[in-house]
């Protein structure tokens, strides 16, 4: 259970949901220009937009980690995740599944 936990920690949710409500927030504006929207193109959109930033974050934390762990000072928004090193989760599963994402959904 705590590898899913700091497997969920890796993914950095906060950076998700700014992800999805920016992209929303495009849906948003071009509805209120009088584009109609298509709900089904829409959703491809933002799983796309969403899965491609996963993959990003995977990657950051993969190539930042030795770094990040000489910070003591995290926030929500700097300094990773923090979900990898020792007695963490290894450096492997970030590019796997940074790997992952890519290959299987955005190929």
């Amino acid at each position: 259970m705590k590898s899913v936990s700091l497997f969920l920690r890796l993914s950095r949710p906060l950076f998700l949901i700014g992800g999805f409500l920016l992209y929303a927030l495009g849906a948003g504006i071009a509805r209120y220009l009088g584009y109609p929207i298509h709900w089904g193109i829409y959703l491809v959109g933002q799983v796309w937009v969403t899965l491609l930033q996963l993959s990003t974050q995977f990657l950051n934390e993969y190539y930042d980690a030795p770094a990040d762990e000489d910070n003591f000072n995290r926030t929500p928004l700097t300094g990773g995740s923090g979900a990898l090193g020792e007695g963490r989760l290894p450096r492997r599963v970030a590019l796997l599944a940074a790997w992952f994402v890519w290959r299987v959904w955005l190929r």
